[in-house]
């Protein structure tokens, strides 16, 4: 069983671009085939919500009438939301910000149908335990420290969906087979410190791991091969203009 981290969502829907959709929905249409289940955590729906707003709030902040969203892609090495908007709202007479995040949600939802995805309001531990809450904001503060930047937010997040797995899994944790939960992410600054922090199974899996085990032993086609390689060739320079500016 797989959760889906905040990261993964806005991929599927193209808010990080055109490529990055088409790759992980390659992603997950083959997770489908081969039998994984997909689920989103009740705290990767509150993230996706607080980081829609964060994003819209900052979309309103920057006085604009009719921008060219190609620009985005010229200048911008990572699209992101500005992108997105400028795009979506190119041919239409009507573009308030409401009707923007309404058809961001339409796109949510979709994709959950799409896909059969389940919402998972049922949490395997006391949300407000001393013991449980102090677990949690070690976790936080250590993914912060590993990630050195990002929203403090999204650290509780993913601190939350880490211990969410953990108490998922119980004891079902020192290899693979024994293994059913993962929380798949793109996140590699979260890999690294869930991969280094002890021997078990690690928590945080990223797509092209997942990837790389399917085709090699479930079944592979020439699309399926070429989705894989171009998560390996993702863009790491740094944009000329962030987005923001741009």
């Amino acid at each position: 069983t797989f959760y889906l981290d905040n990261n993964v969502l806005y991929r599927a829907i193209g808010l990080n671009g055109d490529n990055r959709k088409n790759r992980i929905l390659t992603f997950i249409g083959k997770c489908v085939s081969s039998g994984q289940i997909l689920k989103v955590s009740k705290f990767t729906v509150e993230e996706f919500k607080e980081t829609v707003k964060v994003n819209i709030r900052n979309l309103q902040k920057v006085p604009f009438k009719k921008v060219n969203y190609s620009l985005f892609e010229k200048y911008a090495v990572d699209p992101s939301i500005y992108e997105y908007y400028h795009k979506w709202k190119a041919n239409r007479a009507t573009y308030s910000f409401e009707l923007f995040t309404t058809h961001i949600f339409n796109e949510l939802d979709n994709f959950y149908k799409k896909f059969n995805i389940e919402i998972d309001y049922k949490i395997p531990f006391d949300e407000n335990g001393k013991e449980e809450l102090k677990i949690i904001e070690n976790y936080k503060q250590e993914i912060a420290t590993a990630k050195s930047n990002g929203f403090e937010q999204s650290h509780k997040f993913d601190a939350l969906n880490t211990f969410l797995i953990e108490k998922l899994r119980g004891e079902n944790k020192n290899t693979i087979t024994d293994t059913k939960y993962f929380f798949v992410s793109t996140d590699q600054k979260l890999r690294n410190w869930d991969f280094s922090r002890n021997n078990y199974q690690p928590i945080a899996l990223l797509p092209s791991h997942w990837m790389a085990i399917l085709l090699k032993y479930f079944s592979s086609t020439d699309d399926d091969y070429s989705s894989f390689i171009s998560f390996l060739k993702l863009k790491t320079g740094q944009p000329i203009v962030n987005e923001s500016e741009l």
